[in-house]
């Protein structure tokens, strides 16, 4: 699922004697009220809502160049992560004598994309811009009891059993052990399943795991409002009905004006604070999403 937020971002292009004569900086400014967004510092939106943004990511892709309606330049990375606490990714380096009076590019990662599975790079999940949550599992905590008391817990918390695996079905025990009734818990525990896919029994190869809301965060935006209220906007997925990918389309007055103003303010001026955590698919992600490319476009 793709999520559009309203950002302004003044796009500059600048020559630099640091970079390579035959390339210019095409830069990001990420603005509130035609300032450069500050994390952690207050802002105020139509509703008298006072809130500070303290982490803001998002995803563009297939970034294009037109002059005149003609494609003059598809950039050579299809995705790119922009992050607010990273100068280096509000730089993109394009060709020194380009010239365009458009550019398009997705918000977003393509579905495509998401279903191939974690990547490298600027889509690298320790980037902390990938889902894979959602997961459940097998039998656990077995124990054996003789007249009420405890005589052995079992080694391994966790195991799967197996119909079409025979030696699933056999648990080895010491030979003296005697009880008279087991416990045993069927299915793993939050704690287990909130911390991710593991190894042995629990290994996802076991196909005990669900990944099905697997995929790219396509805009992830967090922060407090009202004091000490969270926010958590985590907007992404790419599977119908709840597909949110979005195509920007911006169109530049001169040719000389090498700007690109993307704008915050209506985003957060128009989101309902009282819905303070989106962080998986669905309807209201899509509203979101449109919310953003609206702002945008």
């Amino acid at each position: 699922m793709i999520v559009f937020y309203k950002f302004l971002f003044p796009l500059l292009l600048l020559s630099s004697n640091l970079i390579d004569n035959d390339k210019k900086e095409l830069v990001l400014e990420l603005n509130i009220n035609n300032k450069n967004i500050t994390l952690n510092n207050s802002y105020e939106n139509i509703n008298i809502n006072i809130f500070k943004i303290n982490k803001l990511k998002f995803y563009i892709s297939n970034l294009k160049f037109y002059l005149k309606g003609k494609e003059v330049l598809e950039y050579h990375k299809k995705h790119i992560l922009i992050d607010i606490e990273n100068e280096n990714s509000l730089k993109i380096l394009i060709p020194n004598k380009l010239r365009f009076d458009e550019i398009t590019f997705n918000l977003g990662v393509d579905e495509e994309t998401n279903k191939s599975g974690a990547k490298g790079g600027d889509l690298d999940p320790i980037n902390g811009m990938y889902w894979t949550w959602n997961s459940g599992y097998i039998i656990s905590n077995l124990k054996f009891y003789l007249k009420d008391k405890e005589v052995l817990e079992y080694h391994k918390k966790h195991i799967l059993i197996d119909i079409e695996n025979e030696n699933s079905l056999k648990i080895l025990i010491p030979n003296k052990l005697r009880f008279d009734e087991i416990t045993f818990n069927l299915g793993v525990d939050e704690e287990t399943n909130k911390s991710g896919a593991k190894g042995g029994d629990l290994d996802p190869i076991n196909g005990m795991y669900w990944t099905w809301n697997s995929g790219y965060i396509n805009f992830k935006a967090e922060g407090v409002y009202k004091g000490s209220n969270d926010f958590s906007y985590h907007i992404g997925g790419f599977m119908k009905p709840y597909d949110t990918i979005q195509l920007i389309k911006m169109n530049f007055h001169s040719l000389n004006e090498n700007k690109i103003v993307l704008n915050f303010d209506e985003f957060f001026n128009k989101i309902d604070f009282s819905l303070s955590e989106i962080l998986s698919p669905g309807e209201n992600a899509v509203k979101l999403s449109t919310l953003l490319a609206n702002s945008i476009n």
